[in-house]
């Protein structure tokens, strides 16, 4: 029998934010990201484009809706599999892991087919934070993230699993002088494309001292790759792989994440809106 519940904080509407993605090459991890705009908003599903890249089919399994927007108790499964690969937007700087899929096309179709609607919880860009937001950060904030670590979930109910880490650098640095930074947190394949958020929920402790009372929540970034050690000793970094794979020279995660910043999810969300304005 299938359970849901409807979310009462930010930290349970996270619950219904991503969704799996299978494709025939592997599963990865999706999220809702809406943007608004004078003329009208749009949704779309954001991943990594090693998700996606060289399959040829998809499904994606969502929460479904009563006509008054509320939780209908109902999953819908989605399948994406004419030019797949094509159907996905990239980010257009090459270095950049990311890519998204206009999801208004299949949020119509459900309707028009089945007359049934799409529970929609989405991040946007009210939760990105400035770059002085981010510099009031510590070095080692708590952090959670969103996904599907080897393909598990909650299959019958359609949850995700939730874990949760540190920031292990500095969020308003940049990596390496790339607009990443790095989680310690335990990042598996199955986990790309996992949202990283910050939620504090009553009170947080300020930087320079001090209890704030009261919620604080940031959309980070993204997770995408992750340092790992093989058996000879060598560190080698790689994307988060979207399926497990034996392997000679076996390879083990270190517990540490690569994440792009959540900037570059707004930037090619705007690169999108540009294409059709």
């Amino acid at each position: 029998m299938k359970q849901f519940f409807t979310p009462q904080n930010l930290t349970e509407k996270m619950a219904y934010i991503t969704v799996q993605i299978k494709t025939n090459t592997g599963t990865g991890t999706g999220f809702l990201y809406q943007v608004n705009r004078n003329n009208g908003s749009a949704i779309f599903l954001i991943t990594n484009k090693h998700v996606v890249k060289d399959a040829s089919s998809g499904t994606i399994m969502m929460h479904g809706a009563d006509a008054d927007g509320n939780l209908s108790g109902e999953l819908h499964n989605i399948e994406i599999s004419a030019k797949f690969e094509e159907s996905w937007i990239f980010h257009n700087d090459q270095n950049v892991d990311l890519c998204a899929l206009p999801l208004g096309y299949f949020i119509d179709n459900i309707w028009k087919t089945i007359n049934k609607k799409l529970y929609l919880i989405c991040l946007d860009e009210t939760l990105i934070p400035s770059e002085q937001q981010l510099e009031d950060l510590s070095y080692a904030e708590d952090v959670m993230m969103v996904g599907y670590p080897t393909g598990l979930s909650d299959t019958v109910n359609n949850y995700p699993i939730i874990r949760k880490g540190i920031t292990a650098t500095h969020p308003c640095i940049n990596f390496k002088e790339k607009n990443e930074f790095v989680v310690d947190m335990a990042c598996f394949p199955g986990s790309s494309g996992s949202p990283i958020l910050l939620i504090n929920e009553g009170m947080y402790q300020k930087k320079s001292g001090g209890t704030v009372f009261g919620n604080r929540a940031y959309f980070l970034g993204v997770l995408y790759a992750g340092p790992q050690y093989s058996s000879t000793g060598e560190v080698h970094i790689q994307t988060i792989p979207t399926n497990v794979k034996l392997i000679p020279d076996i390879k083990n995660m270190m517990h540490l994440g690569y994440v792009i910043k959540s900037s570059e999810v707004k930037k090619l969300v705007e690169q999108i809106m540009a294409m059709v304005t």
